[in-house]
């Protein structure tokens, strides 16, 4: 049977900063003429440290040192929803909500939280909210119109750069 261990904040923080250093190396060797779509960035995972008390500004500032993004869609789904397909809570990991166990109380807390959290790291960006339905077509729809639209302004404000 395995016992839980209790691992230190900084061993967490150094873990989570081998997959930014990791993420960044792979934004830096990607195409610089396609758009990177990366999940979540370092934002969420940013966001969840802070709410769970795992804190260091120096790791941190290193994240924010990431190329920042021109633009964001920002998944947003309510609280229920995510509840319900997390199986109640069965499938959550120790990071999605406050508390010893998974609660109802304490994962929606946690969710809005988060949202604000990342919300509020993500002013002065161009950022689109889409709000997530239990059906995931409408959703995926969405977020492609959403590429097509910002590949579209791209495309031409580069033409007006180039002064085509």
């Amino acid at each position: 049977m395995l016992t839980k261990v209790a691992y230190s904040d900084e061993l967490l923080l150094s873990v989570f900063h081998v997959y930014m250093v990791y993420l960044r190396d792979r934004i830096m060797a990607s195409a610089q003429d396609r758009p990177i779509i990366v999940d979540s960035y370092y934002y969420k995972l940013w966001a969840k440290c802070v709410l769970l008390g795992f804190v260091n500004e120096s790791i941190f500032s290193l994240w924010r040192s990431l190329p920042r993004p021109t633009y964001i869609i920002y998944l947003d789904i309510d609280p229920e929803l995510a509840w319900r397909r997390s199986s109640l809570g069965r499938a959550l990991n120790r990071m999605e909500y406050y508390g010893s166990t998974p609660s109802r109380h304490g994962f929606d807390k946690f969710q809005l939280e988060l949202r604000d959290l990342m919300l509020k790291e993500v002013l002065g960006i161009s950022c689109t909210r889409v709000e997530v339905s239990s059906d995931q077509q409408p959703t995926v729809e969405q977020v492609e119109r959403l590429l097509v639209e910002r590949r579209r302004l791209n495309r031409s404000e580069m033409r007006r750069e180039s002064g085509v």
